[in-house]
């Protein structure tokens, strides 16, 4: 047996074995640059099988995050090249920092803004109770403006950005009822 076929085999029956324990199986890969493409594209090594035998596969990027000449941290990208139970092709950026770990607010101000929560006026941002503060006020002390009456809403507008379908408010609200309980 080739490489390639050894690999598909191996996650068809570790997919299947996995399933029926309701175990979850995390791959890491590399990936490579199709050669002769017109535009760059990545592709995942070692074959098909494990491109068909996951769930999810999420593409990782990184930048570094300074401030000055400093390296404080990176920002991840991740992009979901495959999933069955989010939107395909969506980007978010996650923030690492080196002192503190992840950021738990690091991108909300961007969709907070785009679902008109937090509302922007000329270079500050306009918050539900009416104070105008600074973007950089909201991110160096997040949790004086993520109230939870903000957060209940972001979740919502996550729902939409990334879930697939029409999340409406109730349907959010069972479904937040439910994790609770369960």
């Amino acid at each position: 047996m080739t490489k390639a076929q050894l690999l598909r085999g191996t996650f068809r029956v570790l997919s299947l074995k996995l399933a029926k324990a309701n175990v979850p199986l995390l791959v890491t890969n590399h990936v490579y640059d199709v050669i002769g493409a017109y535009v760059p594209t990545k592709e995942i090594s070692g074959g098909s099988g494990l491109k068909y035998a996951a769930s999810s596969i999420v593409m990782l990027g990184k930048k570094k995050d300074k401030e000055g000449t400093d390296v404080i941290g990176n920002i991840i990208r991740a992009t979901m090249h495959k999933s069955r139970f989010t939107k395909e092709q969506k980007k978010i950026e996650v923030k690492l920092s080196y002192d503190t770990g992840l950021d738990r607010y690091y991108g909300l101000l961007d969709l907070a803004e785009k679902y008109d929560i937090i509302k922007k006026v000329s270079t500050r941002y306009e918050l539900p109770d009416g104070r105008k503060v600074f973007g950089k006020a909201i991110n160096n002390n997040p949790t004086e403006y993520y109230t939870p009456e903000i957060m209940e809403q972001l979740e919502v507008a996550a729902a939409k950005e990334f879930k697939y379908g029409q999340v409406g408010v109730e349907e959010a609200a069972a479904l937040e009822e439910l994790e609770n309980d369960g």
